[in-house]
């Protein structure tokens, strides 16, 4: 998903460069690679902390399924990814889609050619996801819209370890 997204390339030859200034301070290092996996598991990074870091994660819908990510992709920027599950046509993930922190800093908007996407704060944990019809036909191939409330997961569920047996 990252190498998809425009920009990710640049951004991770600019991690490069400032690893390699660490040279062999350990603790640089450590602060570095910290920092960088933090962004690789959907995290704010924690060295250039920025607005639209709240938003930033995984996101499970509370009523259907699929999921919700979203990545800071610079000061006030995220990209958006939602894969949604149709109970009766199977299963979409949408192109990744550029959204902006708006001037409240409760909601990242987007616009593409075919329409708008929102993804509101409706809480602690949660928000709610809107794509005009246009939007879900165009970017995710889906028939209508999309509107759905997400809550905040660690990782997306497909992801997660199985437990421990006991």
């Amino acid at each position: 998903m990252f190498a998809a997204l425009p920009g990710w390339r640049e951004e991770q030859r600019a991690f490069i460069v400032e690893r390699d200034r660490c040279a062999a301070d350990k603790g640089c290092l450590g602060t570095r690679m910290r920092a960088r996996a933090s962004v690789l598991a959907g995290g704010p990074d924690p060295s250039r902390p920025g607005p639209s870091d709240a938003f930033t994660g995984f996101y499970q819908p509370i009523r259907l399924g699929g999921t919700l990510t979203i990545l800071r992709s610079g000061p006030g920027a995220a990209w958006l990814s939602v894969s949604t599950n149709d109970p009766q046509s199977g299963r979409w993930t949408c192109e990744p889609l550029a959204a902006h922190l708006d001037a409240s800093g409760r909601q990242l908007a987007g616009r593409t050619d075919q329409g708008s996407i929102t993804v509101r704060s409706t809480g602690q944990g949660t928000v709610a996801l809107a794509m005009a019809p246009e939007v879900a036909a165009a970017q995710c191939g889906l028939n209508g819209t999309y509107d759905d409330n997400f809550e905040r997961v660690t990782r997306p569920a497909r992801e997660r370890p199985a437990s421990p047996a006991s």
